[in-house]
């Protein structure tokens, strides 16, 4: 609804497909990630785990994920989409679609 209120144009197909791409990229990128992590931290398969292999694993776990969510809230926190502009957004379009 977005696009269409902003630029007249309905594109639901456009950024649908576009966010799978953009979802399938992430998850190759993330699984390469925690690939080279594993990687850096000294994790070796079927051995026991070394105490830096540990600790790596921990932070996967724990510190970097949340270091990631601290930065989505950031980013979300200016995000200016809130209820009132989405309700004017609707209000909007439904008049455009009546008055054709």
């Amino acid at each position: 609804d977005f696009a269409e209120w902003k630029f007249g144009a309905r594109t639901t197909g456009i950024i649908f497909s576009a966010t799978t791409c953009a979802q399938k990229a992430g998850m190759g990128i993330g699984a390469a990630c925690a690939g080279f992590l594993l990687e850096h931290y000294g994790y070796q398969p079927n051995v026991a785990l070394s105490d830096s292999a540990r600790q790596g694993i921990l932070l996967m776990m724990s510190l970097i994920p949340a270091a990631g969510l601290l930065l989505l809230a950031a980013v979300f926190s200016r995000y200016g989409l809130t209820e009132g502009v989405c309700r004017t957004m609707r209000d909007e379009l439904s008049a455009r679609r009546l008055a054709r």
